[in-house]
């Protein structure tokens, strides 16, 4: 990202775990945001998000995100 002139924003989750809310990332979207990038599994633990945290994201990405 930061070789195409973007700026990544980490969004750590504030429970101390693995998976952040819909919410505290809804919270990091901006005017300039292209894009999200879910890494998954968190190494070292392999924890996976679940299937309605990344529907969650998706819906979130729709209806914030412009093109």
């Amino acid at each position: 990202m930061k070789l195409a002139g973007g700026v990544p924003v980490a969004v750590a989750a504030r429970s101390g775990g693995f998976e952040p809310t819909v919410e505290e990332i809804a919270e990091n979207i901006g005017t300039y945001t292209k894009a999200i990038v879910i890494k998954q599994p968190q190494q070292p633990s392999g924890a996976v998000y679940s299937d309605e945290f990344v529907a969650g994201v998706v819906k979130c990405a729709k209806s914030t995100i412009s093109t």
